[in-house]
């Protein structure tokens, strides 16, 4: 029964395949949807839940290759070891800039936050593995769920995370009708930019929003990428007469010491991809779905904001702050 579920999504293609190409069907199939299929198929059978390896035998016997992404070439150990100590010897520096208020010098926990965006698709799983044949190329049709359908912007505080929900950047003017507003998520914050990516307009009217929520005349701690975008000149003088701190991680080491990438982007998306594959489950198959671009940010923003509500509700920020050494 898995099997044949596979082949309603990925068309066996050899040289005795004789099909009409308009009939040949690419769907992108991810080992998390293959194993949420076979779980489904246990319970409808009344059979016990097969384990994660067994998936894996599984896509061995049928010679099915899990295809993977490539990575970037990450910097040498010892390399990231002293850029991070340098990071981490500026945060201590910058506690010392202030007031005493504790043991970490001028912050509280609550006043130091790691803001980072992604991209972020409407359907389907968020990496870019997926199942194919053997011997043929992984050609997948397009669809919305393909491409980047907004970005997703996370803010994280080491100490009270409900100030801030999610925002979502959409591509577009903004031109949009007071019905289709009042329909998204209470929670998710929405702004429109030509290409759906963060710039330099956008953020700033990000951190002037961010800061109308947290401004009780204490200083703050600001930890970011070096995104261009993040570090032009008169952002980041406006942030120091607001007695914000910019911290910037070093090129290459976001993924050992930035919050948002080790611990929160991953445990957000698999929510979201959960909630997203609940939808298409309930009214799929996927190519059945027609949704106009109003009905798609609305459905963006309810995914989001459930999707971050499981990953504040499971997920403990404080400590993840801690293992990073912030606070």
């Amino acid at each position: 029964m898995l099997y044949s579920w596979y082949r309603q999504r990925r068309t066996k293609i050899d040289s005795n395949t004789n099909i009409a190409s308009d009939v040949i069907r690419r769907e992108k199939v991810s080992f998390k949807q293959l194993e949420r299929k076979g779980k489904r198929i246990s319970h409808q059978l009344q059979h016990r839940i097969p384990s994660s390896k067994w998936f894996a035998r599984f896509l061995k016997r049928r010679n099915l290759p899990l295809q993977r992404p490539k990575r970037k070439q990450k910097i040498p150990l010892s390399e990231a070891h002293k850029l991070v100590t340098s990071f981490h010897l500026y945060l201590r520096r910058a506690s010392k800039w202030g007031v005493k208020r504790g043991p970490m010098g001028a912050f509280k926990p609550r006043d130091v936050f790691n803001m980072d965006e992604s991209p972020l698709a409407l359907f389907g799983d968020q990496s870019k593995r997926s199942i194919n044949d053997i011997g043929t190329p992984n050609d997948i049709d397009g669809n919305l769920g393909d491409k980047r359908f907004a970005t997703l912007i996370l803010t994280v505080f080491g100490e009270d995370n409900s100030r801030i929900g999610p925002v979502l950047l959409f591509k577009g003017k903004g031109r949009v009708s007071s019905f289709e507003k009042s329909q998204y998520a209470q929670g998710v914050t929405v702004y429109f930019t030509p290409k759906g990516v963060i710039n330099g307009i956008t953020i700033k009217r990000y951190l002037e929003f961010w800061h109308s929520r947290v401004n009780d005349g204490y200083p703050k701690l600001l930890i970011t990428d070096s995104c261009t975008s993040h570090l032009e000149p008169d952002i980041i003088n406006d942030m120091k007469k607001k007695r914000v701190v910019v911290a910037v991680v070093p090129g290459g080491c976001t993924m050992y010491v930035q919050v948002l990438d080790v611990v929160i982007f991953s445990i957000f998306k698999s929510n979201y991809d959960n909630i997203a594959e609940d939808y298409i489950e309930k009214y799929g198959p996927r190519s059945n779905i027609k949704l106009t671009a109003s009905q798609s940010r609305i459905l963006c923003t309810k995914f989001t904001w459930s999707a971050w509500e499981r990953t504040l509700a499971n997920v403990d920020i404080a400590k993840a702050f801690q293992d990073v050494g912030y606070t």
